[in-house]
């Protein structure tokens, strides 16, 4: 008889164990989280726009995250990009002990979890625009093409690759300078 209820006591608990069901997309990180617990009238909101960030819409998040919040995202061996998500500013503020964001209610630690994974992972969307800088974002030091999918595509200059005296030598805006 016990195992009776303790069966479907443990199916129950089994049942949505798994946070990696969300994506790790700016998409789903804004609209599930930043939206509804940052990106208030009176916080960070296009209204508002507190600090220079606005998290209310897909594309103000955007722009504000890689505006140094989610740190930098370089390419590893595998031309794949990567983040430091613990040690991005973004982090900083939503875990720190002293005016711990949001103000009136800490992200649950799986939203701080999946934000730092989605850094971690390269923050896929964030740095990615199509639409701006003609295409090209900077990842690292290489400029990389953006697709129609917000997702990082072949590498169109390393911009570590020594450079004559007097010429541009940074990657920014999405070309070398």
């Amino acid at each position: 008889m016990d195992r009776l209820i303790w069966l479907p006591a443990l199916a129950l608990a089994a049942c949505g164990t798994d946070d990696y069901q969300r994506p790790r997309t700016v998409e789903y990180v804004t609209e599930a989280i930043l939206a509804p617990n940052c990106g208030n009238a009176q916080c960070h909101s296009s209204f508002s726009n507190v600090k220079g960030y606005a998290f209310d819409t897909v594309a103000k998040a955007r722009a504000s995250l890689v505006s140094g919040l989610i740190g930098s995202i370089s390419l590893n061996a595998r031309e794949e990009p990567v983040g430091d998500g613990q040690s991005s500013f973004l982090y900083t503020v939503l875990t720190r002990p002293v005016d711990r964001m949001p103000y009136d209610q800490p992200l649950l630690n799986a939203d701080i979890k999946l934000i730092t994974d989605w850094i971690d992972f390269g923050a896929p969307g964030a740095q990615c625009d199509p639409a701006a800088s003609e295409g090209m974002v900077c990842v690292g030091t290489k400029v990389v093409e953006c697709d129609k999918e917000f997702t990082y595509g072949a590498v169109v200059k390393d911009c570590a690759v020594p450079v004559p005296p007097g010429l541009p030598q940074k990657c920014l805006a999405g070309v070398c300078q």
